[in-house]
């Protein structure tokens, strides 16, 4: 029984502190590839936080361009993701991340 106890808490431990930097560091790699951006031609914004009235939301990363302006969400999946313009949400062929 103490063996569960120890192993379901790795394993919480394991989603909350791990989980999260996987992330970051996808959300890193981004950021430096888009740094390579002609600075004449592209401002690019990481990290954004914006107030809400249900409270705060963060965009990983927006691009502007006279081309137009990229909302880039970073998500550190392999596979297929699945979705159209017009979905509510969009799925991926696996649920793991890499």
């Amino acid at each position: 029984m103490e063996a569960m106890v120890v192993i379901l808490i790795l394993i919480i431990l394991f989603c909350l502190f791990l989980r999260p930097s996987e992330g970051k560091a996808g959300e890193k790699t981004v950021s430096r590839k888009l740094s390579r951006l002609p600075k004449d031609e592209y401002k690019v914004l990481n990290d954004i936080m914006l107030s809400t009235p249900k409270g705060t939301t963060q965009i990983d990363h927006i691009v502007i361009s006279t081309y137009g302006i990229f909302v880039i969400e970073t998500k550190n999946y392999n596979g297929w993701i699945y979705g159209g313009e017009e979905s509510e949400y969009w799925a991926i062929n696996s649920c793991q991340s890499r």
